[in-house]
């Protein structure tokens, strides 16, 4: 059994004077390797023992990264030492010019009466200084990666802007203009209430860590255990949820967790939320979670779904590797020369508890090149398309060298880097299957002027997330409730349409009540954006959850597209459509008449489906040929439907059938869901089809069908 190398986190430069690392396990001896420009092989982290799956390590005294280092990290766990066969970090140029070390970017929203603030685009190791007005220093942060967190050491006064200078390698930044500092927005009252923080997923006994949700920017939170001293912990992670981190303390069943938010310096006090949850005696870990295509000689597989601190294995025909999980989502390193076609076995284990589950790594097409947006100065992200994911994806700058590095778990993604400076030039570089492709170079812009942000679709009162487009990539965009400040995010999931409007899923904080006006305003180096027209919320009818069921990886990629079109036409209509399970399996034949014996078959794969869950089948054909396209027994909680001749193909057959599931029967008319006919809507963009797709009669029945759970 191998046991992997921790991972490197973020950029690096000159400047830094410390290292970030994942993946390595508890106890283990930790030693970072930086090769140099000759070959040559230094120590800049010597014989350290790791406390954390997540953690920062100093480097040793008198050691300065040099540019082009590549910087590499090992562990020694149990007596074996992890292999060297990981690519490394390439250290950054360092910088010279005041112009190469822009203003930051403010990322978390001033409430006063808060002490903690998050800032970002900084280059790794350099230093943000926070003034007020009169210039009186509030507070110094170092980055780490890119981003920096700080405590002020006094509250934020109400109406009052901050100021931030960046420092790097001992040199002032400032930009060609000579603006030296970035300056806040106004700092605004918090709520009258605060509401309660959410704890998110199951508190697991052995876990160590609580994630909250719904935790306002800025706010003290506080962690209350039976018996044990209070944990504190100033949010400053707008748009991701914050989490505690309670190291050897772990949790123990039956104690009971309390979580408070407040803001304890306002005057008036500010009600605080509270949250009561009781830790379960637990049986089973999440089941680990690999997201498709993994492709044949990858060297990286995230893993989703682990519990922080598990002991991790992955085994691939034969060949296992094992280390642990530092969050809740990781991408794993796999050695030369990757891994191999079969399958892949992911195993978490947490105590005496264990789950696993398997995904097949199949031969993929050879990587397109990478595609990155039109970048402009500033920006403390870049977003790049046209990514397989597991990719490995590093952008390069030709003034800078390599400032940005991740593994793609999308498509596309947005890069964190350094605040972009003028004029340079930008590509991607991808590594996946042992082939690389680059992107076309790019350069960087100054932003002239920008489109108001559109919310995108409607916005349900249980929604906590609300997609946005024309974002400019590593813009801040700002949610507003009824016109007060509700919360703000910088990153998100994001895809591109039309080939250049950047969309973005933004995360929102607090509770919505129906006919809340909803609008989102984007800033950016400095400059605020004009405020998007307003959507009001509407009440959520019901929850409609759905497991996919298919042959192979093929299906299953049209299997989601038809859940996702469905999802946009119940949405349209106050449902809700969520995937809980997908998976393959192994079944013949291929071809199947709807009601037959092999149907029945077939549709006993409910692996982790309630009882009012919908069982979404595909299969290759539904005989006798000719047949419409999907099927739905009278009584049955499943429907089958057929491999479409393309993505795009017939996407409203899965949202047929399922409406059938939920009690509507065939009507007339060619606009209408249920009319029993191909219609062909437009897929791409079918939402002219959308108003009259259903009544308001067929929308009462879904609302009291067995199969819809309450929103």
């Amino acid at each position: 059994m191998t046991i992997l190398p921790p991972q490197v986190i973020g950029s690096l430069s000159p400047c830094s004077s410390k290292i970030r690392l994942q993946g390595q396990f508890p106890e283990a001896q930790i030693e970072v390797i930086a090769r140099r420009l000759d070959g040559a092989d230094v120590t800049v982290v010597t014989g350290t023992y790791a406390s954390a799956a997540d953690q920062t390590f100093d480097l040793d005294p008198g050691v300065t990264l040099q540019p082009r280092w590549v910087i590499r990290a090992f562990q020694t766990y149990d007596g074996e030492t992890s292999p060297d066969q990981d690519q490394g970090i390439e250290v950054m140029n360092e910088p010279h010019f005041p112009t190469e070390i822009h203003p930051l970017t403010w990322i978390s929203h001033p409430y006063a009466c808060g002490r903690c603030i998050r800032l970002g685009g900084a280059i790794p190791g350099g230093v943000a200084i926070v003034t007020d007005d009169s210039g009186t220093v509030l507070g110094r942060g170092m980055a780490i990666d890119t981003l920096v967190r700080l405590t002020l050491n006094r509250p934020i006064r109400l109406g009052e802007r901050l100021h931030v200078r960046h420092e790097a390698c001992g040199i002032m930044g400032r930009t060609r203009s000579g603006r030296e500092e970035s300056e806040s927005a106004e700092a605004t009252q918090p709520p009258d209430e605060l509401p309660p923080p959410q704890i998110l997923d199951p508190l697991i006994v052995c876990g160590n860590r609580v994630y909250l949700g719904d935790v306002y920017e800025g706010a003290s939170v506080t962690l209350t255990r039976s018996g044990l001293r209070d944990r504190h912990l100033c949010n400053t992670k707008p748009g991701r949820d914050p989490y505690f981190e309670l190291g050897a303390e772990t949790l123990e069943a039956g104690e009971a967790i309390t979580i408070r938010q407040a803001f304890p310096e306002c005057q008036p006090s500010v009600d605080e939320g509270e949250a009561l949850r009781d830790v379960e005696p637990a049986n089973t870990l999440p089941t680990p979670k690999v997201e498709g295509p993994v492709c044949e000689g990858s060297q990286h597989v995230i893993v989703d779904q682990l519990v922080p601190e598990a002991e991790v294995r992955l085994i691939n025909n034969g060949r296992e590797y094992r280390a642990s999980a530092p969050a809740a989502s990781f991408a794993y390193p796999i050695p030369e020369p990757g891994l191999e076609e079969g399958m892949l076995t992911v195993v978490q284990k947490l105590c005496e508890m264990e789950t696993e589950t398997e995904v097949e790594v199949i031969s993929c097409v050879p990587p397109e090149r990478p595609v990155i947006t039109p970048p402009y100065a500033c920006a403390t992200r870049v977003h790049v398309s046209n990514v397989q994911r597991h990719a490995r994806l590093r952008i390069h700058s030709n003034r800078r060298g390599w400032i940005g590095d991740t593994v793609a778990c999308e498509e596309e993604v947005l890069v964190p880097v350094p605040a972009l400076i003028p004029y340079e030039s930008l590509r991607a570089s991808t590594t996946i299957g042992g082939v690389g492709m680059e992107s076309l170079s790019v350069p960087v812009r100054l932003l002239t002027g920008a489109d108001p942000l559109v919310i995108q679709g409607i916005i349900l009162n249980t929604d906590r997330i609300i997609t946005v487009a024309h974002v400019i990539p590593g813009a801040v965009i700002e949610i507003f409730v009824n016109g007060e400040f509700r919360c703000s995010a910088i990153s998100g999931r994001v895809r591109s349409e039309n080939g250049s409007t950047v969309v973005m899923e933004v995360p929102i904080v607090g509770e919505l009540n129906e006919q809340d006006a909803v609008t989102v305003r984007q800033h950016f180096c400095g400059r605020e954006f004009g405020i998007s027209s307003a959507v009001n919320v509407r009440r959520c009818r019901g929850r409609i959850q759905v497991g996919l069921r298919c042959l192979d990886e093929m299906l299953l990629g049209h299997l989601r597209y038809q859940t996702q079109w469905m999802g946009r036409l119940f949405r349209h209509h106050e449902f809700d459509v969520i995937i809980v399970d997908e998976r393959t399996v192994e079944f013949e034949p291929t071809s199947i008449e709807c009601g037959s014996t092999e149907w029945n078959h077939l549709r006993q794969h409910r692996e982790n489906l309630g009882a009012n869950d919908i069982g979404v089948y595909m299969v290759e054909a539904i005989l006798p040929p000719g047949s419409a396209g999907g099927c739905h027994i009278p009584g049955a909680r499943d429907v089958l439907v057929e491999r479409p001749r393309a993505i795009g193909d017939e996407p409203w057959t899965m949202a047929h059938e399922v409406g059938h599931v939920l009690g509507l029967s065939h009507v007339g008319g060619a606009e209408r869901l249920m009319y029993p006919g191909r219609r062909g809507w437009d897929a791409p963009n079918p939402t002219n089809d959308f108003d009259t797709a259903l009544t308001e009669d067929e929308k009462r029945i879904m609302e009291t069908s067995p199969y819809t759970y309450p929103c």
